[in-house]
């Protein structure tokens, strides 16, 4: 069922992440983190965590330093490691390892931050192409450097209760001191070619400050009756979850179970501070397992893509404004198509999209963007690395070392390219400056590590 969009009493305004430069006050993003790390002279470094890490290593931002975890190795099995960058510290010694390795090796972890120094480690699985799990673990970071890691292990009905690959940024802030990880991928692979599993589960994290290993899961709340569990219409998987405000998110796309075909429906979540879903943000609050709301489709069926939230405005017939920008991934299953080149400028007040006006130079999955610039009011995003399909089902797929920028004007451009190609994370810093990290680079499907980590 689709209706006309609502918003929440509770929605605040648009505003677009800053960044800053080493020392000072990094601005918190939507699930609570600091996103800002570097500095404008920061050369090429290399990380030597002892093995040998892939895509599928997952990291986070705070303090103006970059927590690494877990990963995947050349052979697609899941790894323990666990390391920072500090870009403060001499070049040559950037790189340290934590006193405590990942509890469980596993790759396609997600983190958010919870408070300074503490972290929410949750799914993931434990090889490339391997069964999802409920691992959940908080991390808290302190001594020299913040090296010194304190694992507690979550278990038993504290625990995720549907294990899952929760994806990038689909772990949010929601409501006041809570956390919503929406959908997820819970079996099969990342490269697999055959079937996926995905679900339409809902789930809320809270965090207990004082005794940490009495923090806990539980399913989505109906806010008017908290008896009732409300799911996503869809299930989704390597979706993007757009985060309007801390009380209004937009599931975008992604896969459902079945053969990995990318789907173009949109589902709106309303929750209020207490993150429970009100009765504006589903189909039917009497029925028994309410179902979220679906707003317009995305012009085109998409996954694996990537968005950011920045506002512009362009010309394409008529005066268009937006607020998020949302590129790349596949609009069929993953390798049999070329990645779609055409980027979604999306406006979420009115529920609108223009997909018409401007196009990257190269298509590619498993790209991300980032914002560019130095600033409170950036007018620039960068869309890099990625991996192009050959089409066929056995990953012939090449990495790509192309970066594009688009303005806030709608304006592509091509931009220097990478020093080596990869399919790795985007990492937003400070002074123009952004991080390619440990990326893999593929040729016609064969993988090698990338362990340095790369500014342009």
């Amino acid at each position: 069922m689709k209706r006309t969009l609502k918003v929440s009493g509770f929605v605040a305004a648009v505003s677009v992440l800053g960044v800053c430069a080493v020392g000072c006050s990094a601005e918190v993003g939507p699930d609570g983190e600091a996103r800002d790390i570097g500095k404008s002279s920061q050369a090429t470094q290399v990380f030597t965590p002892g093995v040998d890490l892939q895509f599928g290593g997952e990291f986070k931002i705070s303090a103006n330093k970059l927590l690494i975890l877990g990963g995947y190795n050349a052979a697609g099995t899941a790894q323990t490691t666990a390391g920072i960058f500090d870009p403060t510290l001499a070049a040559g010694s950037n790189w340290l390892t934590l006193s405590s390795a990942l509890p469980a090796a596993l790759g396609e972890v997600e983190i958010v931050q919870l408070a300074t120094d503490t972290y929410l480690v949750a799914g993931g699985r434990g090889s490339r192409n391997g069964t999802a799990v409920a691992n959940s673990y908080i991390l808290v970071l302190s001594g020299a450097n913040k090296t010194t890691a304190t694992w507690t292990t979550l278990s038993g009905t504290n625990d995720l209760i549907t294990a899952r690959v929760i994806g990038k940024n689909n772990l949010q802030k929601c409501g006041t001191s809570h956390w919503v990880a929406i959908g997820g991928i819970t079996n099969s692979g990342m490269t697999s070619t055959t079937s996926i599993g995905a679900t339409d589960s809902i789930e809320v994290f809270t965090y207990d400050s004082t005794t940490k290993s009495n923090s806990a899961w539980s399913t989505l709340k109906l806010a008017s009756n908290t008896s009732k569990v409300v799911k996503l219409a869809n299930q989704h998987g390597y979706h993007e979850v757009l985060h309007v405000s801390d009380t209004d998110f937009r599931v975008m796309g992604g896969v459902s179970t079945g053969t990995g075909t990318a789907i173009a429906n949109v589902e709106q979540l309303l929750v209020n501070s207490d993150c429970q879903a009100i009765d504006d943000s589903v189909q039917d609050p009497a029925a028994a397992s309410p179902l979220l709301f679906q707003l317009n489709n995305l012009p085109s069926a998409r996954a694996r893509m990537s968005s950011v939230k920045f506002s512009g405005s362009f010309t394409n017939g008529t005066s268009k404004t937006f607020d998020f920008i949302v590129g790349g991934g596949n609009n069929t299953t993953l390798f049999s198509a070329t990645p779609p080149t055409d980027i979604f400028f999306y406006n979420s007040t009115a529920d609108s999209y223009d997909s018409t006006f401007a196009d990257l130079n190269v298509g590619r999955v498993f790209g991300r963007l980032v914002i560019d610039e130095n600033g409170s009011t950036p007018t620039r995003v960068k869309m890099a690395s990625g991996v192009v399909p050959d089409g066929s089902s056995t990953m012939l797929y090449n990495s790509t070392a192309s970066v594009d920028a688009i303005t806030n004007a709608g304006v592509v451009s091509a931009q220097t390219a990478l020093s080596n190609s990869r399919v790795g994370s985007m990492v937003q810093t400070q002074n123009n400056v952004e991080y390619a990290t440990f990326g893999t680079k593929y040729a016609t499907g064969t993988a090698t590590a990338q362990t340095d980590i790369e500014s342009f």
